[in-house]
C-alpha cells in the first residue's frame, strides 16, 4: 500500500505542476492579448465589468449609494480614457473631447449623459430602483459606444417611454431650480455671465465671430472662477456655453483646440 500512497503524492504533485503551468500560460496569453489591444479596448472592458458589478448590486444596496458608486466609476472612466482630471466640469470635458478629435455627436451624448447623472445625484435626495435602471443602462451604452465594446441590455431594465423620461427630466430640473442656492460671492459673477452669454449668442447670430470670441474668453474666465457647487448645478448656462464654443470651432478651431 506504500507504493499507492507515493503514487498519489506523485500524481498530486503532477497536477499542481500542470495547473501552475496552465495558469502561467494563461496569464501570458492575457497579458499578450491586452498588449495587442488598444487603450480604448482595455479601458472599455475594464469599466464595463465595473458597471456590471454595480448593476448586480441593484436590490441589495440603496439606489442612492449605487448612484454615487456609478458616478465615481464613470468619472474615473472619462478621466482615464481621455487623460483629463477626475474633477472635470462639463465645459472642460467638452473642450478636452474636442481637442482629442472626438466627433460632435459623441461629444453631445457624453455631455448630456454627464449632466443627467449630476441631475440625478443633486436633484433629489434619494432615487428609486426605477430611476436608477435607465442611468446604468445609459452608462453601459456610453462606455460601449466610446470604446467600441459589445453592449448587452441590462438584465433588470425597466422600459421607460419617451414621455416618462421627459417627465422625469423635467421634474429633476424643477427640483434643481427650487434647491439651487448661489453664494453671495457668485451672484455678481452669474449676473455678468448671463449678460455675456446673451451678447455672445447675439454675436454668433450676426456672424460677428471676433466679438463672440472675446465674449467667450470672458465667459470662460467667469465660469472657471465660480465655486464647484454652483458650476455643477447651472445646467442651462453650461449648455449655452458649450453651444457657443461649438459654434466658434469653425472660425477658431486652432485656437480653441490648442493644448497649451
Amino acid at each position: 500500500m506504500e507504493w499507492m500512497r507515493y503514487g498519489l503524492i506523485a500524481f498530486a504533485c503532477f497536477l499542481v505542476s500542470l495547473i501552475t503551468v496552465l495558469i502561467y500560460k494563461y496569464r501570458k496569453l492575457i497579458i499578450k492579448r491586452e498588449a495587442s489591444m488598444g487603450k480604448e479596448d482595455v479601458i472599455g472592458r475594464l469599466f464595463l465589468r465595473k458597471v456590471r458589478k454595480i448593476e448586480a448590486l441593484v436590490g441589495k444596496e440603496e439606489p442612492h449609494e449605487l448612484l454615487k458608486n456609478l458616478n465615481r466609476t464613470m468619472r474615473s472612466f472619462f478621466s482615464e480614457l481621455f487623460d483629463i482630471r477626475y474633477q472635470f466640469d462639463y465645459v472642460e470635458l467638452n473642450e478636452e473631447l474636442t481637442k482629442k478629435g472626438i466627433e460632435e455627436r459623441i461629444r453631445r451624448d457624453v455631455i448630456a449623459y454627464t449632466i443627467k447623472m449630476s441631475q440625478a445625484g443633486y436633484g433629489r435626495e434619494k432615487i428609486s430602483e426605477e430611476d436608477f435602471y435607465p442611468l446604468i443602462e445609459k452608462s453601459i451604452k456610453v462606455v460601449s459606444e466610446i470604446t467600441g465594446g459589445k453592449h448587452e441590455l441590462v438584465a433588470g431594465e425597466i422600459p421607460a417611454t419617451a414621455e416618462a423620461e421627459e417627465k422625469a427630466e423635467k421634474e429633476s430640473e424643477e427640483t434643481m431650480e427650487k434647491t439651487i442656492k448661489i453664494p453671495k460671492d457668485d451672484k455678481e459673477k452669474m449676473a455678468k455671465l448671463m449678460t455675456l452669454l446673451i451678447q455672445a449668442e447675439q454675436d454668433i447670430k450676426e456672424k460677428s465671430y471676433e466679438n463672440a470670441m472675446e465674449n467667450y474668453s470672458a465667459i470662460k474666465e467667469i465660469y472657471n472662477s465660480l465655486s464647484p457647487d454652483v458650476k455643477i448645478k447651472i445646467y442651462d448656462e453650461t449648455r449655452r456655453i458649450i453651444a457657443i464654443y461649438n459654434a466658434l470651432l469653425n472660425e477658431y478651431k486652432d485656437i480653441l483646440t490648442s493644448k497649451r
